[in-house]
């Protein structure tokens, strides 16, 4: 039986050891006797008898963390800036922790949650040995139950996840199985091989897989009447038992859900300044066994615009904030430029280059004229040609990012550098206008502007969210190329809650947003802009319909079935040179079928960094940007 090692954090941890012969549970030296002394956040809480000594606060066998430079010390807040609810997914960057983890050079994986893990040969069978004695933030058990009450109660509840999420399917449309094998071993079982499931773990399961389950069930259907339910809906007004749920089951915003992050929230996300405050129950220490995070909390500034973010940060208020909500290589100079003024330092961070400015087309449109257009190859790719990208690249890049379909990053496996993701990104507004012309939009109004087939003006309307400084430059550009080839576009600035509620509704026309392709650490095979998993961003109700067995949605094109084919046969593919193979099959199908139009492809080294306020220590450099690779919770604050 193939064995994976059980390491601490590989290169940042200080205790480790192999499973034994026969896929016994692994045993971890206990660090709990080196503790140095109570949290003074805590330390009257525990004199008080409110919270337990910190030796009965931590699991058995915690994590065990090396920290980048020193020992920290406790105390202090970190203060930055968000933009509300829809924007608190990238912090969950910051909070959030895996099942599984990488190790920071993201060279191997390694524990996370769970301690351990036993993948069988047949890549059917993955034993995962979680914490003894790991608890929630409210101090209840973590265990094996929460497991099971997610896969059972959540994950396979028709009624609140009608839509299943990918790593649940075997191939034949039945579900993976999750058993409970004791208090702290679960066995998670494919019909067929899933060699890649530790990686789609590691992912997904920042946010689903487990659940506290002595708290949910409070608002659950099967545990609680739902008459009841239903007045608790009515008084927060809810009209569905979905929303209700979910609403409750969010733990970074909902103050009373329990989590296992290093901080949780006592405020919501609308609140002027958002504050999460540490887990005294978190589940991971340092090499003198004091527990962890050294920092006490966050706090979260709530501002309305990326300029005020922009300028807030400038000024030093935003302690730690990351690229992408300042502009990213737009607005480098100007940070680089004011780092003794604002007192912070520019960190690079691990990530596969994104796509900024790619152009998602509603494939599902209910007009039937548009959805007709935008599923014809020919009117993407005249949308494309007629973006002037040398332009952009001058006026909002410096001439320094890379005209580009979605791509990887250079280099093997995937070679990002490859001609097949530089298809259609010449500016042509001549061949654009051929095109057009061809699909029967040779007619136009007085005002110059094309005709649909039905006789009305062709005009579209572009989204995009108000959180991206890069797309509030490029769209209004973008307009003018397409209206120059007479097709008028109309640009609508939403917020990143209203726009994931339109893509999801197919209440849109185009959508423009970044993109990431994928490329280590993240699978191209797990992201939903690349293929179909939980979601597919080309094209939602095509991944209904595949969801649901042709039941609802929209029946797709046979080449997004021919990704669904691949998908499946990279997991089952043992061989990691031939998995890759099949990953570029996957790029050169949407290489030829133009789902997505590309914007452009940012330098890594411009694009992902993070200002960091320079007394924060222990930060790695480069950082991963990933909290489970990064150990956020060992940083402290230089007094």
């Amino acid at each position: 039986m193939k064995k994976l090692l059980l390491s601490l954090f590989v290169g940042l941890c200080i205790a480790g050891a192999a499973f034994a012969a026969g896929g016994a549970e692994p045993t971890t030296e206990s660090t709990t006797g080196g503790m140095s002394g109570e949290i003074p956040m805590l330390e009257a809480q525990v004199n008080s008898g409110e919270l337990p000594p910190m030796a009965e606060r931590i699991p058995e066998e915690p994590l065990v963390v090396t920290p980048t430079e020193n020992i920290g010390t406790y105390g202090g807040i970190i203060q930055t800036v968000h933009k509300g609810v829809g924007d608190l997914g990238a912090f969950i960057y910051n909070v959030g922790h895996g099942l599984f983890s990488f190790t920071p050079e993201v060279s191997e994986l390694a524990p996370g949650i769970a301690k351990g893990w036993d993948l069988s040969p047949d890549a059917k069978t993955l034993t995962i040995y979680l914490r003894n004695g790991m608890k929630w933030s409210d101090g209840a058990p973590f265990t094996a139950d929460d497991f099971m009450f997610w896969y059972n109660d959540i994950g396979l509840n028709d009624e609140l996840t009608p839509v299943k999420r990918a790593w649940l399917l075997n191939e034949d449309g039945s579900y993976a199985k999750l058993e409970k094998i004791d208090d702290y071993t679960l066995r998670w079982s494919y019909n067929t091989a899933n060699s890649m499931v530790v990686e789609i773990l590691l992912h997904d399961a920042i946010r689903y897989l487990y659940a506290p389950k002595h708290y949910l069930t409070q608002f659950h259907p099967d545990y609680t009447p739902r008459a009841d339910i239903e007045k608790m809906m009515e008084a927060e007004e809810f009209d569905t038992i979905q929303n209700f749920f979910f609403s409750k089951y969010n733990y970074y915003n909902n103050p009373e859900s329990p989590s296992i992050f290093a901080w949780t929230p006592i405020d919501t996300a609308d609140a002027p300044i958002m504050r999460w405050r540490r887990n005294p129950y978190f589940w991971k220490v340092d090499t003198a066994g004091n527990q962890l995070p050294y920092i006490d909390g966050w706090d979260l500034k709530l501002v309305s615009t990326p300029e005020a973010l922009l300028l807030e940060t400038l000024s030093g208020n935003g302690d730690m904030v990351l690229s992408f909500r300042v502009g990213k290589m737009a607005n480098y100079t100007l940070l680089m430029e004011n780092r003794e003024k604002g007192d912070y330092r520019l960190v690079p961070y691990l990530w596969p280059n994104n796509n900024i400015g790619a152009v998602f087309f509603n494939m599902s449109h209910e007009d039937p004229v548009l959805r007709e257009l935008f599923n014809d190859k020919r009117f993407r790719v005249a949308i494309s040609v007629a973006i002037n990208r040398p332009e952009i690249n001058e006026l909002v890049f410096l001439g320094k990012a890379t005209p580009s379909q979605p791509a990887p990053p250079d280099g093997s496996p995937f070679f990002g550098e490859s001609e097949i993701f530089r298809v259609h990104t010449e500016y042509d507004p001549e061949q654009a206008n051929a095109l057009l012309d061809a699909l029967g939009l040779d007619k136009r109004d007085r005002d110059g502007f094309r005709l649909r087939l039905d006789g009305e003006r062709l005009r579209l309307q572009a989204m995009y969210s108000t959180a991206d400084i890069n797309h509030s430059q490029i769209v209004p550009i973008y307009e003018q190329n397409w209206e120059a080839v007479g097709i008028e576009f109309v640009a609508k600035p939403v917020d990143n809650k209203l726009l994931d509620t339109a893509w999801s509704a197919a209440d849109f026309d185009i959508i423009v947003s970044g993109i990431t392709a994928a490329g280590k650490p993240m699978l191209p095979i797990n992201r939903a802009d690349i293929v179909p998993t939980f979601r597919f961003n080309p094209g939602r109700e095509w991944m209904r319909w595949i969801a649901t067995n042709g039941s609802e949605g929209d029946e797709p094109p046979a080449d997004v079935l021919k990704l669904v084919e691949l998908r499946a046969q990279a997991l089952g593919e043992t061989d990691p040179v031939k998995r890759d193979e099949l990953t570029m099959d996957v790029y050169r199908l949407h290489s030829e079928n133009m789902w997505v139009i590309g914007g452009f492809s940012e330098p890594t080294a411009l694009g992902n960094y993070i200002i960091m306020d320079n007394r924060i220590k222990n930060v790695q450099v480069p950082m991963p940007i990933l909290t489970f690779m990064a150990h956020h919770s060992s940083w402290y604050i230089e007094q």
